[in-house]
């Protein structure tokens, strides 16, 4: 009988030890988790790094459309990804599943950061925001035809960004063309919306329009701040829409008919 219970009471340890080991992750999910966690930590870095580099470029720019250019297709061909300058193209990847709200969402907060950082040591270095290739001053006294601008603008830099970056859309494959089909979807855009002298940037629109205003000790100029960062999510959501059920569309036709 004694032996009976000892056999009961090892069996059920026994058991116990099975199902702990059962409910217990598996080798396999702790290294797609650590994995996950070092994707997310990499891409903030690369977020904040990026931003910070590309806001300081574009702020010493001093507003010249050229040196634009220049500065947006060497960050395209460094980092390959728009990403990591743009929470509006986040947001597409967002959207497309191509990262999870996490990675979004610490992406975001690297992006405003890099780009707050950069406005700031341009406001200690350069000291003078007055050709930032941003804001007009006079903004208010065109209110509906800057927010034209920037909406027509933005979508078609957005529409350009989304066709580009899908595996049977996009322009072409080569890395420099790549970059140059996004800098000069960027410059077409860019003539649209030349009262705002954007750059479809909600986090460089943050970080820019706050150190003006405080280099000008005038807050009015950041009432109009909407314009700039809801205009590009909003293009976002469009281009989207556009690529999937009006390209692709002519896209099938084309398959259909052997063109």
């Amino acid at each position: 009988m004694q032996r009976f219970e000892s056999d009961l009471n090892a069996e059920g340890e026994s058991q116990a030890n099975y199902t702990r080991f059962e409910s217990s992750p598996s080798v396999g999910q702790l290294s797609e988790t650590h994995l996950e966690k070092q994707t997310i930590i990499k891409s903030t870095l690369i977020a904040s790094i990026g931003s910070f580099i590309f806001t300081y470029g574009i702020l010493s720019s001093g507003g010249n459309n050229m040196a634009i250019l220049v500065i947006l297709f060497l960050s395209i061909l460094m980092t390959d990804r728009l990403t990591v300058f743009n929470p509006a193209v986040s947001f597409i990847d967002l959207l497309y599943v191509r990262i999870g709200f996490q990675e979004f969402m610490f992406n975001v907060l690297g992006q405003v950061g890099g780009s707050l950082l950069g406005a700031m040591v341009c406001f200690f270095v350069l000291q003078d925001f007055t050709n930032a290739p941003y804001l007009d001053a006079k903004i208010g006294d065109n209110l509906i035809g800057s927010v034209e601008g920037e909406m027509f603008g933005s979508i078609i830099f957005m529409i350009i960004i989304v066709l580009q970056y899908d595996d049977y859309l996009k322009f072409t494959d080569d890395k420099l063309e790549h970059a140059l089909v996004i800098t000069l979807g960027f410059g077409a855009a860019r003539v649209l919306s030349s009262k705002g002298q954007s750059l479809f940037n909600p986090a460089f629109a943050f970080s820019l329009e706050l150190f003006e205003c405080i280099q000008d000790g005038s807050w009015g100029r950041f009432g109009f701040l909407w314009v700039f960062t809801c205009a590009p999510f909003m293009a976002a959501v469009f281009a989207i829409l556009f690529n999937s059920q009006i390209y692709k569309t002519f896209y099938d036709k084309k398959i259909q008919y052997g063109f």
